[in-house]
């Protein structure tokens, strides 16, 4: 995001930096693991502190199921470094959406 012409709050372009991040490393692990290399302990993973900066971290599963779904499909897209950017950004849309969509469900 630092390339990026449009100055995004500092929050925000945290949550893209962490989502970015988990995008790739998913991507990664999910190769290893189509290849049987999926037995490994040392996989970091962001999911809990992206789902703070989003306040998402409530305790419902739906809420985690939700947010790992659209995280799963957001890495099997990613192709390139160009393209994990513009995924993370679609991401984070969808997550936000998710998100008001829980709210609503929920109130």
């Amino acid at each position: 995001m630092c390339n990026s012409f449009l100055k995004l709050p500092e929050n925000v372009e945290l949550t893209l930096i962490l989502i970015q991040t988990e995008l790739k490393t998913r991507k990664f692990f999910n190769g290893l693991a189509k290849v049987g290399l999926d037995d490994c302990y040392l996989r970091p993973n962001l999911d809990s502190v992206i789902m703070q900066c989003l306040d998402m971290d409530d305790v419902e599963d739906e809420t985690f199921l939700r947010y790992d779904g659209i995280m799963e499909r957001g890495s099997w897209r990613v192709v390139d470094e160009e393209g994990v950017v513009r995924q993370a950004l679609k991401v984070y849309r969808e997550l936000l959406k998710a998100k008001e969509r829980l709210s609503r469900k929920n109130n």
